[in-house]
């Protein structure tokens, strides 16, 4: 029986490896593709153009669903039950394969449905294998150190009062009060003013953490008037 293209294009890949000569080739074909895509560009029409980007989305689209699905029915069928390997469970491979693969047809098509069906065969079937993924605890910073950050912004040798009457921000307390608060400029950007607090108190948070702690009356550096 005649081979198809895929399998034509398979034996070509397989003698090419043999050979050391892969590399070279995949080499050439990317050359191939790029000068084919750069003529294609120069020559086609707009609604050509649009037809291929379309195509090679939808192309995109069907290659990512079939990787999802591959890795999706490793994961399902590459770790059998502790006590029940394929040689255990079955008479022969070949009938360990069968099954498999009949389950395998059956499944949903879309990956999601597909997930949750074999997720739920596993935990009712092997309850023992399936745990649950424990979430990281997030690190919590103190009030003690929040304090200690906010109050390091309003130091006078980290930053520095306006002295116009206008130049106020309204900040809301944590008891839902307004208070119209002066403003305030810092010397050096967020980043710099984190390193000073890192050299007096160690690094006991995070570099995002310490700009989002800032107190909205405490503006950047970048934001002081030009006639100050």
């Amino acid at each position: 029986m005649a081979k198809t293209a895929a399998e034509r294009k398979r034996k070509q890949r397989e003698n090419l490896k043999a050979k050391g000569l892969f590399k070279e080739f995949k080499k050439k074909e990317s050359e191939n593709r790029k000068r084919q895509r750069r003529l294609i560009k120069q020559t086609a029409s707009l609604d050509m153009l649009k037809a291929l980007r379309e195509k090679k989305s939808e192309d995109m689209r069907r290659y990512r669903r079939k990787i999802k699905e591959k890795k999706l029915m490793l994961e399902s069928t590459d770790t059998p039950a502790r006590d029940e390997t394929p040689t255990k469970a079955f008479a022969s491979k070949s009938s360990y394969g069968k099954a498999v693969a009949k389950v395998k047809r059956n499944l949903p098509f879309s990956p999601s449905k597909c997930r949750a069906v074999v997720h739920t065969l596993a935990r009712q079937i092997t309850p023992e294998i399936v745990t649950p993924k424990h979430k990281k605890p997030k690190k919590t910073i103190s009030a003690d150190t929040v304090e200690k950050v906010k109050f390091f912004y309003l130091r006078d040798d980290i930053s520095r009062q306006n002295p116009g009457i206008k130049d106020t921000t309204i900040v809301h307390l944590e008891d839902g009060k307004k208070v119209k608060m002066q403003n305030r400029h810092l010397y050096s950007n967020v980043l710099e003013t984190y390193a000073l607090f890192c050299d007096e108190f160690g690094t006991v948070l995070g570099k995002s953490k310490f700009a989002e702690l800032r107190p909205k009356h405490v503006l950047l550096s970048c934001q002081t008037p030009e006639n100050v």
